[in-house]
């Protein structure tokens, strides 16, 4: 064996270690020079890997067999996740194993060797999939650890520890990962058109109901320079909404607002909106969404009271602005829902 630190033991296994590099009876018509075994043929000749395997693999050809680590890539097709979920996936794992016993591997195993490992891993990795949701799947990427915890917690290390034992190959603890996660092609068009619907139902929200939210937000800024408070003091601008909202100012601005909204979903779009205040037209572009906000609210206000007052007056030292709105006493709900 030329596998550098490295020897067999006295049962023939492959251990670390300064070991025989060679394992059985020997014979006077055969010898190595190097890395060449020279034999007397007909007295002795080299068994072939192929006459003991059904066919060349990664683990074995010509008369060599690997015994260093090997690193296959078992492919798990319409593996389905647990119920009630039951998504078919198409998992890529890789894992290493390693030949661990030659003479098992060859003379003792089945001459279909290779294909009993690939059914074993397979029912194996399919029992994983079955046994979790496609987000732990996708999750196991590349975490070994975890994969082979799970694969202990269901009972599947007897399966290798028997392929060790009987066939003489191992495979390495912690070694098998998740490359690839695939779903069925039917499958993969239905999520592809699920995200694509929830992308285009974003972008529609975004489009009708960003201009409301913005407008809104400004208009609460502007109030909040008004009566002093500063914007940047969390706790502070929740109280003055929670005021506005005890006021009415918030409901009839964002009522205001959402006429402009009826309109875009009506195809009249954003770009001008009328409203009737004692007589006069108001007319306001909605790319000045504080200057709209406010008007419009000042246009419905003397409307939701009847008298035509202007509650800014009084603040803005304006001639008609009426009494200052009553002082409101804020309690422990004020803050609720903001």
């Amino acid at each position: 064996m030329n596998f550098r630190g490295h020897g067999f033991d006295e049962n023939g296994n492959v251990v670390e270690g300064d070991y025989p590099d060679g394992y059985g009876q020997g014979s006077w018509f055969m010898c190595r020079f190097g890395g060449w075994v020279i034999y007397l043929w007909p007295f002795v000749s080299a068994v072939r890997y192929a006459q003991q395997n059904g066919s060349a693999d990664m683990f074995g050809a010509g008369i060599h067999v690997r015994v260093g680590n090997v690193a296959p890539e078992p492919m798990i097709s319409k593996a389905e996740t647990a119920a009630p979920e039951s998504v078919p996936l198409d998992v890529k794992f890789v894992s290493v194993m390693r030949i661990v016993n030659l003479y098992k591997w060859l003379f003792v195993a089945p001459r279909d060797v290779s294909a009993q490992v690939i059914r074993r891993m397979d029912s194996t990795l399919r029992a994983w999939v079955r046994g979790g949701s496609q987000e732990r799947a996708q999750a196991a990427r590349g975490n070994g650890a975890q994969l082979w915890q799970d694969l202990v917690n269901q009972g599947s290390l007897p399966v290798f520890t028997t392929m060790e034992n009987d066939w003489g190959l191992r495979i390495l603890e912690n070694s098998v990962i998740v490359e690839d996660v695939g779903y069925q092609p039917g499958y993969q068009e239905a999520l592809e058109a699920k995200s694509k619907q929830q992308l285009l139902a974003e972008g529609e929200k975004a489009r009708v109901f960003g201009p409301v939210q913005l407008a809104m937000q400004e208009w609460i800024t502007e109030e909040a320079r008004l009566a002093g408070v500063d914007s940047s003091d969390s706790v502070a601008m929740k109280k003055l909404v929670a005021k506005l909202k005890r006021s009415g100012e918030y409901a009839q601005h964002k009522q205001a607002l959402e006429q402009l909204r009826s309109q875009a979903l009506a195809g009249r779009g954003f770009t001008k909106f009328d409203v009737t205040s004692g007589g006069q037209p108001i007319e306001a572009n909605f790319a000045a969404g504080v200057t709209l906000a406010r008007e419009l609210g000042n246009a419905l206000q003397p409307l939701a009271r009847g008298d035509g007052g202007n509650r800014r007056g009084d603040r803005r030292n304006q001639p008609g602005g009426g009494s200052p709105p009553p002082a409101i006493e804020l309690g422990p709900d004020d803050l609720d829902g903001l």
